[in-house]
């Protein structure tokens, strides 16, 4: 908007052109860019309420207008302004989104204009009224991709916590009494082995559940922080990859707040899970740094570059790239991705 006021000053020689927007209640307009002779977004007329003076009327009669005498207009709150500034004309449009008005668009000038100028001024309004709504638009579908990724960050958690704690419990309380059951029937090579097999699947799949636990919802970041929930994290990923993954992380980490701590441990999670299903590079390297109001966070491999479509495969586990994009955006971040001939670097910030 802003741009836009200061493009009609440039273009159409207004001595000053003001944008001012509906409020939630819709019955004042707040002032949201102004430039030229007048910049303060803050000043006498910056709420205006609906109705009143010219500025209000136009968004009341839903009517463009046009004034080459606005010395004498009666709506005209201070004339001896306008006369001491030599301000000559007053055009305004009111910004539609079918028949529902959502702000002014308002320029005053030192020469007289003509209607032609009015309808010109008209399509600006409606490029302004399409922008205001585009990013209203993509704003709720922010707050809507944010409240759904909370929700899914609240769904695994709430699975993670059912797995270890009633379906790892019960699978634990079944290899205990296949032991009870091993030590208690007669000695019977037949019945013995079955048994032996028997408490080796509940031993795996106890394996796997107390994995895809951790793969959903680490404990340990809500417990100890991002530090022992990575490093912890490397120990399983380690064993299953056989990749080698150094961490560097400066001394005295401390905690921050719950979001950048997540986002940062699926950053870790989800470019591990990309080095070990694309890239046949064995080593990769995680480094933390903090500064006063920030964390950088970059993972890097030695493999061959990975292409940004094969990079954002979804895994069972992770969340995608684009999805921690998404996620980093919400929080305030950055993330990045550098692709060279050897090796790809996962880079994020994330404010504290």
């Amino acid at each position: 908007m802003q741009k836009c006021a200061e493009a009609i000053v440039k273009h159409v020689e207004a001595a000053f052109a003001r944008v001012w927007l509906l409020n939630d209640a819709g019955d004042v307009l707040e002032l949201h860019a102004s430039a030229g002779m007048y910049t303060r977004i803050n000043g006498t007329h910056s709420r205006i309420a609906l109705g009143k003076l010219e500025i209000g009327h136009i968004a009341w009669k839903k009517t463009k207008y046009l004034n080459n005498d606005i010395v004498h207009h009666s709506r005209i709150h201070d004339k001896k302004w306008a006369k001491r500034e030599g301000l000559v004309a007053f055009a305004g449009y009111p910004l539609l989104i079918g028949k529902r008005v959502i702000g002014v668009v308002g320029m005053f000038f030192k020469r007289p204009i003509t209607p032609a100028i009015l309808d010109t001024l008209g399509s600006v309004a409606d490029a302004i009224t399409q922008g205001i709504e585009r990013i209203r638009a993509e704003e709720g579908l922010r707050q809507l991709s944010g409240q759904l990724l909370r929700s899914q960050d609240e769904e695994r958690r709430s699975i993670a916590g059912d797995l270890h704690n009633v379906t790892g419990q019960n699978l634990v309380a079944l290899l205990t009494s296949l032991d009870r059951l091993r030590r208690a029937i007669p000695s019977s090579r037949n019945w013995r082995k079955l048994i032996i097999h028997c408490e080796k699947i509940v031993k795996k799949c106890l394996a796997e559940v107390r994995t895809l636990s951790y793969l959903l919802h680490p404990p340990m970041l809500d417990k100890f922080g991002l530090e022992d929930a990575i490093r912890e994290y490397l120990e399983g990923f380690g064993e299953r990859s056989g990749i080698r993954v150094r961490l560097r992380v400066p001394p005295k980490l401390g905690r921050f707040n719950r979001e950048a701590e997540l986002v940062l441990f699926r950053v870790v999670q989800e470019s591990l899970i990309n080095v070990q299903r694309h890239s046949r590079s064995k080593w990769a390297e995680i480094r933390v740094e903090r500064h006063k109001k920030k964390v950088v966070l970059e993972v890097r491999d030695k493999g061959p570059a990975i292409t940004t479509q094969r990079s954002d495969r979804a895994h069972p586990a992770g969340v995608g790239i684009a999805s921690l994009q998404e996620r980093t955006r919400q929080i305030g971040g950055h993330l990045e991705i550098k692709f060279r001939k050897v090796g790809t670097t996962v880079r994020v910030i994330v404010p504290t």
